[in-house]
């Protein structure tokens, strides 16, 4: 079974020796775990980053997507993330912590919000995520252990130091210790609810890919507004784009505009500085998204 060449390279810069050696191994396992849990591998997802991904169907007839990782991978707080989402997520069927293996529900469509932007319809994606993020903030939870608190991420800030304009990433680091201080309002959140992570369920939406993290009700829009990566679908100019969604989310959330608008552009330089990690080039278009939501502050 081949792997592309930036899966295996995201694998190995994640976790070395041990990321090479489940590359290796990860052929003979999804062998095993095929045949432990009776099910066929129909096809693998073309777009592999940091885990395996891949369709299955049981001897059953039931239809299921396989996630693997790494032993050391996020996956156990995946699984008890999206049990705790139950209904607001896909359902979990088996886990192995063997394996680091999960098989779950099988989104059907399974279109993503990221369509209806592709299909000029960018307000609707802004309102059906908005609605996602509201359903989400009702199942605040004690259960929260394995997540981290939102805090943490700040340590990312440095890979931006030297490389962007110095005044961008103190406001960033600024804004991010008041939006993280301590005695607000905390909840267990998705951590990246952006246009790929809701999918269409029948007639429903239902929400994938949680980062899981503990923190600001608002930290949720942040990834709004960053994606999806393909702006030329949208005729719109970028400062009237990240404008309205603001205004539409201002109208569907009970946050503050001011503090999504703080939280749209600290998420959106942390999330240039995760993509210059180990200094490679940081991506021009969220720097451009960046300078544009300071300028609207």
């Amino acid at each position: 079974m081949g792997f592309s060449e930036g899966f295996k390279k995201n694998i190995r810069e994640v976790y070395g020796a041990d990321g090479e050696s489940w590359l290796k191994n990860l052929p003979q396992q999804l062998k095993e775990l095929a045949s432990q849990w009776d099910f066929e591998l129909e096809q693998v997802h073309p777009y592999l980053t940091y885990g395996f991904v891949g369709f299955i169907k049981f001897s059953s007839g039931k239809e299921a997507v396989l996630k693997m990782s790494p032993p050391l991978g996020p996956l156990s707080r995946e699984v008890e993330w999206l049990k705790i989402h139950s209904g607001i997520a896909p359902e979990v069927f088996l886990y192995s912590t063997e394996y680091s293996a999960l098989a779950m529900e099988r989104l059907q469509p399974g279109y993503t919000v990221k369509r209806l932007v592709i299909e000029g319809q960018d307000e609707l994606a802004t309102r059906t995520l908005a609605r996602a993020i509201r359903q989400l903030n009702r199942k605040n939870t004690a259960s929260v252990l394995l997540f981290q608190p939102l805090s943490q991420l700040s340590a990312a800030y440095k890979e931006l130091e030297g490389r962007l304009d110095k005044y961008l990433v103190d406001k960033a680091k600024g804004l991010f210790k008041e939006l993280t201080a301590p005695g607000g309002e905390e909840v267990l959140l998705h951590g990246d609810l952006h246009h790929d992570n809701v999918l269409q369920s029948e007639d429903a939406w239902k929400v994938i890919d949680p980062h899981g993290y503990i923190g600001d009700p608002v930290f949720e829009v942040g990834p709004l507004f960053y994606n999806p990566n393909d702006y030329p679908h949208l005729m719109d100019p970028l400062e009237k784009v990240l404008d309205r969604r603001l205004g539409v989310l201002a109208e569907e959330l009970p946050f503050d505009r001011q503090r999504m608008h703080a939280w749209a552009y600290c998420m959106t330089l942390l999330s240039a500085a995760w993509s210059g990690e180990e200094q490679r080039p940081l991506p021009a278009r969220e720097i451009e998204i960046a300078r544009v939501l300071n300028k609207m502050m």
